[in-house]
């Protein structure tokens, strides 16, 4: 059904945190209903999984493990899959701290505000704002090259 109300074959989708929760269920779908995504993540085991995943289900798909919030990796990235595909159509940015920290059960992630770590408080920063832009950054100077 969301095949009819969306067409996105051969559409070219990145998605950070694509082997995540979230990120994970947006890459099967896009695949499932023509699109290619290219998957990233910093998770290596959880990249491994879904590639299996895909492999098993004959489903179309791109893994890259990238650490997102490192500027020279996410543009070296962006630019080898602008000059592999020759466009970008869609990026979804999926990626989050918030989840990696929720799954481990991370006491210190649901301390109060008044005992938050700071430490912790610029990984999610990191993790949930900087990688975003980032990514959004290299993408987006592409994109516009299409007139997206």
């Amino acid at each position: 059904m969301i095949d009819k109300i969306y067409n996105i074959k051969k559409n070219i989708v990145i998605i950070s945190g694509g082997a995540g929760y979230l990120g994970g269920q947006f890459s099967k779908t896009i695949s499932s209903i023509g699109g290619i995504p290219l998957i990233l993540d910093n998770n290596e085991k959880a990249l491994k999984s879904l590639k299996k995943y895909f492999n098993k289900k004959k489903l179309k798909g791109y893994f890259f493990l990238i650490n997102l919030n490192n500027e020279i990796e996410v543009n070296n990235i962006i630019t080898y899959i602008y000059k592999k595909f020759k466009k970008i159509d869609s990026l979804v940015n999926a990626a989050g701290y918030t989840g990696q920290a929720m799954l481990k059960n991370d006491e210190d992630f649901f301390k109060n505000f008044e005992d938050y770590k700071f430490d912790l408080w610029k990984d999610s920063l990191n993790g949930n704002l900087s990688s975003t832009f980032l990514l959004t950054k290299a993408v987006s100077k592409l994109m516009n090259i299409n007139n997206f």
